[in-house]
């Protein structure tokens, strides 16, 4: 589905949203397909801190609170850190700083920009909570998601996730600054499988990373997306428009309990 009041949308696999799921648990990732945007962010750019005309955002924003058939999103300053907010859907969270959302409330949508990190969305089986985590290596490499799954301790949960579109493990080369810190944090063995060799330079695999992660956090891994946003036109991705000079736009990601 691509139009000018929406977007296509990718959602995650059967094995997260299997057909029980599905009734209990709304879970998408838009393209940049249909929006408002033009130029360097053409079309459907819900980020309001890249550049872009701030009338277009809002216009796609709401477009797709409207195709979602929810009343309101809720959006976070995104700082890669590790903080994880919760969101009760009775106010808004503009200036609020946070990585990772969460909430037990139903019909409150979660939103989590990206153009390159993962968007890694949490249930459990029952649908008792939703989270959404923004998974850049600076907030993985500090355990956001440990951090997350404490909010939920005591609550008897099967937490279960899906790893959504973001760069692959071809696309993205990275300095010694990411082994480092991944070295710092979780040792050599894991710093060296995650940061490897790839024709000639060292490439990282984000979403390896993130599945020790929540392998740590005791979250169910339920698949990754097979897109690489920064080969498929469909997505942006902030690598990509920087090998060119320009900037670009931003990818939502949005769970909510239904």
């Amino acid at each position: 589905m691509s139009n000018k009041a929406g977007t296509e949308l990718v959602q995650p696999g059967a094995r997260f949203l299997t057909p029980e799921m599905k009734a209990l648990v709304g879970a998408v990732t838009t393209t940049r397909v249909g929006g408002e945007s033009l130029g360097c962010y053409a079309e459907f750019n819900v980020g309001d801190h890249v550049g872009d005309n701030p009338r277009h955002v809002a216009a796609n924003r709401l477009a797709l609170a409207g195709q979602l058939g929810l009343r309101k999103l809720h959006w976070v300053k995104q700082v890669h850190g590790t903080k994880a907010s919760y969101v009760s859907g009775k106010a808004n969270n503009f200036g609020i700083e946070a990585d990772a959302l969460w909430t037990d409330r139903p019909k409150v949508g979660l939103c989590i920009m990206t153009a390159d990190c993962l968007p890694i969305f949490i249930t459990d089986s029952r649908a008792q909570v939703v989270a959404l985590v923004h998974g850049g290596w600076r907030s993985l490499a500090g355990g956001i998601i440990q951090k997350l799954s404490t909010h939920f301790a005591g609550r008897a949960l099967a937490l279960r996730a899906w790893i959504g579109p973001g760069i692959s493990f071809a696309s993205y080369p990275v300095g010694s600054q990411l082994y480092d810190e991944i070295y710092a944090a979780y040792g050599e063995k894991l710093a060296s499988q995650v940061c490897r060799e790839h024709k000639g330079a060292l490439h990282a695999d984000l979403a390896l990373l993130a599945r020790y992660c929540l392998s740590e956090a005791a979250i169910e891994y339920c698949g990754v997306s097979s897109a690489c946003n920064y080969l498929d036109s469909r997505f942006y991705s902030h690598r990509r428009a920087s090998v060119n000079a320009t900037s670009t736009g931003r990818m939502a990601s949005v769970i909510w309990i239904r």
